[in-house]
Parts: structure tokens; C-alpha cells; sequence
């Protein structure tokens, strides 16, 4: 068996939200705190992406952030240790650890 071959790609990509005023105050809960509040935010043409692929072989992950020029990888199921892991993946660490 092969280690690259992709049994299965799921891309996502969704626009950027730019918020100039109020920003998240349009959110449930936090609007219930600011009765009255208002927002001002834009949608633009910059989109964040993601990719999961699932491939044959032992288990890997391997986090990378173009934006951030940094990824990290780990073999086996499980992160070993969050303070090897580099500042621009933490955010995309916890959201692999929670799912």
C-alpha cells in the first residue's frame, strides 16, 4: 500500500469578514449585552481555506498554515506535547484536539 495515495480530499472555503465597528457584538450571546448595539463589518474578497485529506498508511497530521509559513507534524493518534507546537498552528491544534 501506498502512504500517498488520498482516499478522500474535503476542501472548505468560506469569505473573510471584516468588522470596522462593533465587531462580534452581532454574535448570540453578546448582542443580549449591548442592547442597541450596532455593527459594521464588510465581506471582501479574501477567503480562508482548509483542507482535510485522508490517506492510506500509518496515522500522520501534519498542520500547515501558508499564511504563517509554518506546519508541524506528528505520527500516531494523538498531539504529543501543545509546547512544540508553533505559534501560528496553536488555534488549529485546539480545533483538531476538540474534533
Amino acid at each position: 500500500m501506498s502512504t500517498d495515495r488520498p482516499l478522500r480530499t474535503v476542501e472548505v472555503k468560506t469569505p473573510v469578514r471584516l468588522d470596522l465597528a462593533g465587531g462580534t457584538v452581532d454574535l448570540w450571546p453578546l448582542y443580549l449585552f449591548f442592547p442597541g448595539a450596532s455593527t459594521i463589518n464588510m465581506g471582501i474578497d479574501l477567503y480562508a481555506k482548509t483542507s482535510i485529506t485522508l490517506k492510506e498508511g500509518p496515522p500522520r497530521v501534519v498542520l500547515q498554515s501558508l499564511d504563517q509559513k509554518t506546519s508541524m507534524e506528528w505520527k500516531g493518534h494523538q498531539n504529543q506535547g501543545r509546547a512544540k507546537v508553533p505559534a501560528g498552528l496553536i488555534l488549529h491544534s485546539l480545533f483538531l484536539d476538540y474534533f
